[in-house]
């Protein structure tokens, strides 16, 4: 069973502890926004900076949990604007253990 939030990880820890008090899996992630065009996230431009996409993380084991929070933490502290933002260079530093899908209709890919 997973649970994401959007943009942050505020319901992880009490989702974990319902799935192992009912002996479920639990899968943690978060809805991130990515900028788009490989913007940098302290961008803050409002013709280009307002946009973002949509990218759906989930922890694979430990070190995947722990670069979420290293991602959900940076965006929020340096990336916020309208949104707490990441982008290509802070992901792919922070990949192991994360799986990462295009999300829904407001990801990159399905914009192309």
């Amino acid at each position: 069973l997973a649970m994401t939030d959007h943009g942050a990880m505020h319901g992880a820890i009490e989702f974990f502890r319902a799935c192992k008090g009912a002996e479920i899996k639990p899968i943690i992630g978060i809805e991130a926004y990515q900028t788009v065009w490989g913007r940098p996230m302290g961008g803050r431009d409002s013709q280009f900076d307002r946009e973002n996409y949509h990218l759906l993380l989930l922890a694979k084991n430990m070190t995947g949990y722990r670069n979420l929070l290293k991602v959900a933490s940076h965006s929020q502290l340096n990336g916020y604007y309208y949104r707490p933002r990441v982008d290509h260079d802070f992901l792919a530093a922070h990949a192991e253990g994360i799986v990462c899908t295009t999300g829904c209709l407001g990801a990159e890919v399905p914009q192309l």
